[in-house]
């Protein structure tokens, strides 16, 4: 999966969107013209013409501001990704959010906002799995002659799993249910193996050597699905010479080397022995970011799970969906884009706003509770207690 650059800039809008919109402050009516001036100085951020922005809470915000009201920014400016951003963020925090607004003037005080990232994702951990269980395993792998950055990527890709773990919570609680990755944990916590890998930095590798290095080293267990973050370049991702941010290698389902889709790609058998419910595979993070990689770990990740089958009502090809815009176009569905040139997508779940989506009206690949003869209540189904690495309750 390869996701492009106007991806971090609609996912930075929407960050700034949530966290702004907790709460809008008046500004005080005597804040001198020279004030207001600086105030309107976005240092890039917003668009030229709010009218840009495709969605309505983000309109509004842009009028609002630049209206001259004051928002809430997060208590870490990072969060709001684009380099532009955290400079407004930081001005504004440092020039204007430094007088509280009194209760005693009948306007509440700012909120403590909460995290972005926890607020977006739903953020939960994962069910712990020992090894008799199928389960998930992180693994942070490297080429052999990169530096050791185990110590500052592993806390990130645990928070990652979370980060998922929370989006597929969230939709499973739709159902008034839970539903939760289960990976393979040490004393409690996420495992994250450091695992070298006798490949070079400058060795223009796709995932076919990265997949068969690891394997190499005994990551073949029928029970285990493999979450990898390679701290190195991929290539590959929608053509030879793109680099990738995420990718995926589900044994004996794709073609070696290849993200093109086999034959068993259409046994879509509700049935335990459904070929994806077993283990072997790997889900490849090759991007660190916060927002994004938590979305492309989880997109990867249930490709090696099947979503989105062939046979699916909305199914693009190649192990996608069309029922929603891709991400790069504000889609809400984490699995939904197109590898084939003129795929035409539908607007399905428009009323969700910026809330992402674990399967658009849970028609394609996951739905605990299909309706009888349906798709999903007859073929492979990522939310059907058959799936042997989600735990439902």
């Amino acid at each position: 999966m390869k996701w492009s650059g106007s991806v971090v800039i609609t996912v930075a809008v929407i960050m700034l969107v949530l966290v702004s919109s907790c709460s809008l402050l008046k500004k005080s009516s005597d804040r001198s013209a020279e004030t207001e001036t600086a105030v309107r100085d976005d240092f890039g951020c917003w668009p030229p013409s709010c009218s840009l922005i495709p969605n309505e809470l983000g309109k509004a915000l842009c009028q609002d501001w630049k209206a001259g009201k004051e928002v809430a920014w997060p208590a870490d400016c990072s969060y709001v990704q684009t380099e532009n951003c955290i400079k407004l963020c930081e001005y504004e925090t440092k020039n204007k959010n430094k007088t509280a607004v009194s209760t005693s003037a009948g306007i509440p005080t700012m909120p403590t906002i909460p995290s972005t990232i926890d607020f977006i994702f739903h953020t939960r951990s994962p069910a712990c799995a020992d090894q008799s269980d199928y389960h998930g395993q992180a693994i942070y792998a490297r080429p052999a002659d990169a530096s050791d950055r185990y110590e500052t990527i592993a806390p990130k890709l645990k928070q990652w799993i979370a980060n998922a773990n929370g989006l597929l919570n969230a939709e499973a609680s739709r159902f008034d249910m839970t539903a939760d990755l289960k990976i393979f944990c040490e004393q409690g916590e996420i495992s994250v193996l450091n695992v070298v890998l006798p490949l070079k930095s400058a060795d223009k590798v796709d995932k076919q050597p990265v997949a068969a290095a690891l394997q190499e080293q005994g990551f073949t267990s029928e029970h285990v699905k493999y979450i990898v973050y390679w701290d190195g370049t991929m290539y590959g991702c929608g053509s030879d010479e793109a680099k990738c941010t995420g990718a995926v290698w589900v044994n004996e389902v794709y073609e070696p080397g290849t993200a093109a889709v086999r034959e068993i790609l259409s046994d879509d058998g509700l049935s335990e022995d459904n070929p994806f419910n077993r283990g072997g595979d790997f889900a490849f993070v090759v991007k660190d970011d916060a927002m994004l990689s938590p979305i492309i770990l989880l997109h990867e990740y249930a490709h090696t799970l099947g979503a989105v089958q062939l046979k699916a009502p909305n199914s693009a090809g190649e192990g996608h969906c069309k029922d929603e815009p891709p991400a790069e176009e504000s889609g809400n569905d984490i699995m939904c884009k197109s590898d084939l040139p003129g795929t035409e997508f539908s607007d399905s779940c428009p009323e969700e706003g910026f809330q992402l989506r674990f399967d658009c009206n849970n028609d394609d690949y996951f739905n605990p509770q299909p309706e009888p003869g349906s798709y999903l209540a007859t073929h492979w189904n990522l939310g059907s207690p058959l799936n042997r690495y989600f735990k439902f309750g």
